[in-house]
């Protein structure tokens, strides 16, 4: 799950998305939204590479930029700040898979929480174009298969929440549902190591998901 804050930059720039997870009419989001995102990426980097000092500093950054949002946004999310909570208790232990884990959490929740807000471009798709296209496909040239695995469960997490999102561009839920058997499938080939079973099914879940993606966009325009 190692991130490149630039990457993701541009791909929220590159992919060209409407957001139906919140309405129109839904306010514009605060200026900390992106910026929390960003700073997802270097906690998620630091962690990963147990820099625990700088996770710190990253997850201190993302606490201030979300009391922000709060503040500008008139709204409040109370788990969200309760899963906040636990990332930085388990910082502080140093417990990766723990700090992984309460992570996803966090992450997901964050997901939700900005759903009240309007994208023309929504974080989401992008987001996990970078884990199960870009990163996995990373990982796997460098014969990382732990990271192609959690490369893969965090897209899975994430297609729950994007389910939603591309059926109501018209995208078929047997679709959606046939990505995320590639993807349980390419989790179960990164714990078997199986290097060739793996790009034979991260160019399948590429042309599959590329091909929702330009079907979203035709939808939205």
């Amino acid at each position: 799950m190692k991130k490149n804050t630039a990457i993701i930059i541009l791909i929220f720039g590159i992919i060209s998305l409407s957001s139906s997870f919140a309405l129109a009419t839904a306010p514009a989001p605060p200026d900390g939204v992106s910026e929390i995102i960003e700073q997802m990426g270097e906690f998620e980097e630091s962690f990963e590479n147990q820099n625990w000092s700088e996770a710190d500093e990253a997850i201190e950054k993302i606490d201030n930029e979300l009391k922000e949002v709060f503040a500008q946004s008139k709204l409040n999310d109370t788990t969200l700040t309760q899963l906040l909570g636990n990332l930085k208790k388990s910082i502080k232990i140093k417990e990766e898979k723990l700090t992984e884990t309460n992570f996803i959490l966090f992450q997901n929740q964050y997901f939700n929480f900005i759903n009240n807000f309007y994208f023309k471009i929504h974080p989401l798709l992008a987001i996990i174009k970078q884990y199960m296209v870009d990163e996995a496909a990373e990982a796997l040239s460098k014969k990382d298969y732990d990271e192609v695995v959690s490369e893969m469960r965090e897209a899975a997490n994430l297609m729950k929440q994007a389910k939603t999102l591309l059926t109501e561009k018209g995208i078929a839920v047997s679709e959606i549902s046939w990505l995320q058997a590639q993807i349980i499938e390419t989790i179960k080939a990164g714990r078997a190591k199986d290097a060739d079973r793996i790009n034979e099914l991260l160019q399948d879940i590429k042309i599959k998901y590329m091909s929702m993606l330009e079907q979203y966009k035709s939808a939205s325009t």
